[in-house]
């Protein structure tokens, strides 16, 4: 997957997978990782590729960058056919 802003890849393949869904508040989507719900930013979402376009899964692509817990923070993309 290619980044919807910089156009570049989106992450190396161990920190793009299928990830758990959660919501902060009411309404804003988020995945789960450590314990924690981290925001999915609207605008780094990306159509599902052809070959996960029958998938029900979260993809996300997460930066390497680690939060000061250690855990990794920071979404490149993410693609999701929840709700479609």
């Amino acid at each position: 997957m290619m980044q919807p802003d910089a156009g570049g890849p989106c992450c190396i393949g161990r920190d793009c997978g299928i990830a758990q869904r959660c919501t902060i508040g009411r309404a804003t989507a988020g995945y789960l990782e450590g314990g924690r719900c981290w925001p999915l930013p609207p605008d780094r979402y990306l159509p599902p590729l052809v070959e996960l376009g029958r998938s029900a899964d979260l993809h996300v692509c997460r930066a390497p960058a680690r939060a000061t817990d250690g855990r990794l923070i920071g979404v490149h993309c993410w693609t999701d056919n929840f709700g479609s």
